[in-house]
């Protein structure tokens, strides 16, 4: 042991004297994360990550997935300007105490001891910037325990969706709205304010993973942590938002007209009601309206069923855009009165059947939606030098593919087609004149 030991202090001071014209040593660790090895004198090896901030350092207790904070104090030698003493307090082991030498401004040796033992450690530290100054369009699932997850939507850079599964009783649980503001403390290090009273830090050791610590719970054991990932939940059947879509659930029709506001449709008549919606997984959101809870299991584009609090199907139509009021003086961009905002619309042949669809493009969802309410029949077949024509202004579209044209005063009838070249066309029908048209759409 004596001789390990002799042999540390050599190093020690070659590496000292081979440092000592070189300003290494960082004034403060606040804001700094360091990989740290400890390797003992019998061999065993402890490794974990640091993260610092002005009076606590943070790190992952090893063969677990929880974060321990502690505190620890640090001294940058007045005679060597590459050294530096490190204690931190209350480890498992004790007190841990680095005599630190550094190589260069990323990288260190020391010598370190604790109550009950001894040995060399090794320092990196990371300088790679891995925290995103923006989580707007993130969702962020966390879990301090096999069975609770909290789960965060960031809407944009001040208004967030909040879920946790911490209630057993999955009825029981609520999705909110609430407000957020995220600091990025650090290269590695973020922390998240919510209007909870919450708080917690992300200390990152990728752009999308790493681990979380609830700071607001006083009780040492209590305190919550756990890893974490970030993604956008995109890909697979589930919708990212759910503005323009109509879902049945049982006799009860929700029509998504904003991003917190739908129209919901049964037989006692309808009424505006505020909802909150969370994308969590490819194939699975959960949906909070008229005070349920709904976890809905996508088993396609159009249909799924609910699990959890509730069971049962659902189903899903895209066309809530289409309905209604809307104004098609600027075709191939329609307006919907419904939702507020402009669509754009195209037809297209279908290769498979060599038949024409209508499809539209919604802004507010980065989405294609194809129009299921037109039939397409060959009885009609029009050239494409025919003139093309159509209704401007406003139309009534609730009934298609019979539409209220306020323009013509009258009914048409929609129907889709293969002009005589075989290209995508729309024809429709004038009941007031009873005559047959070539819709102009591109």
């Amino acid at each position: 042991m004596k001789s390990t030991i002799a042999s540390c202090v050599v190093l020690l001071f070659s590496l000292v004297q081979a440092a000592a014209s070189s300003d290494f040593a960082p004034d403060i660790l606040e804001g700094l994360t360091l990989q740290i090895t400890e390797t003992t004198n019998d061999n065993n090896v402890f490794y974990s990550e640091f993260y610092f901030t002005q009076n606590t350092v943070y790190f992952k207790v090893p063969l677990s997935n929880t974060f321990k904070a502690i505190s620890y104090s640090y001294a940058k030698s007045q005679s060597n300007i590459s050294s530096a003493t490190l204690t931190m307090f209350g480890r498992d082991e004790g007190d841990v105490t680095h005599e630190i030498v550094f190589s260069s401004s990323t990288s260190a040796t020391s010598s370190w001891e604790d109550n009950s033992s001894s040995g060399l450690g090794n320092l990196e530290i990371s300088g790679e910037n891995l925290v995103s100054s923006f989580l707007g369009d993130l969702v962020f699932s966390g879990s301090s325990t096999s069975s609770t997850r909290d789960i965060f939507k960031f809407e944009d850079s001040n208004n967030a969706l909040y879920y946790n599964s911490i209630t057993e009783n999955f009825s029981d649980r609520e999705l909110s709205r609430i407000t957020y503001t995220w600091e990025q403390n650090a290269s590695r290090i973020g922390k998240l304010t919510t209007s909870l009273g919450e708080t917690l830090f992300l200390f990152f050791d990728s752009n999308a993973t790493g681990y979380f610590y609830w700071t607001e719970i006083t009780n040492e054991k209590d305190k919550q942590s756990g890893p974490f990932n970030l993604n956008n939940a995109s890909g697979g059947y589930a919708y990212e938002s759910l503005v323009g879509s109509t879902i049945t659930i049982g006799d009860i029709k929700y029509l998504f007209l904003t991003s917190n506001t739908t129209e919901t449709q049964s037989a006692s008549g309808s009424t505006l009601k505020e909802f909150a919606y969370l994308k969590n997984s490819y194939n699975e959101a959960l949906l909070f309206v008229n005070s349920n809870l709904y976890r809905l299991v996508f088993q396609s584009i159009d249909s799924g069923f609910i699990s959890g609090g509730w069971e049962g199907v659902f189903q899903v139509s895209n066309n809530v855009s289409t309905k209604g009021w809307v104004f098609n003086s600027y075709l191939p961009w329609v307006y919907s009165n419904k939702l507020g905002a402009w669509y754009y619309q195209v037809l297209f042949l279908n290769n498979d059947s060599n038949n024409t669809e209508l499809a539209h493009f919604e802004l507010w969802r980065n989405t294609w939606t194809k129009n299921d309410d037109l039939e397409f029949s060959d009885q009609r077949v029009f050239s494409k030098n025919r003139e093309m024509s159509y209704p401007k202004g406003w139309m009534w579209t609730e009934y298609l593919p019979w539409a209220y044209s306020f323009e013509a005063g009258g009914w048409l009838y929609f129907e889709l087609a293969n002009d005589a070249d075989g290209n995508p066309a729309m024809n429709y029908y004038d009941y007031s004149t009873k005559s047959w048209g070539l819709y102009g759409s591109p």
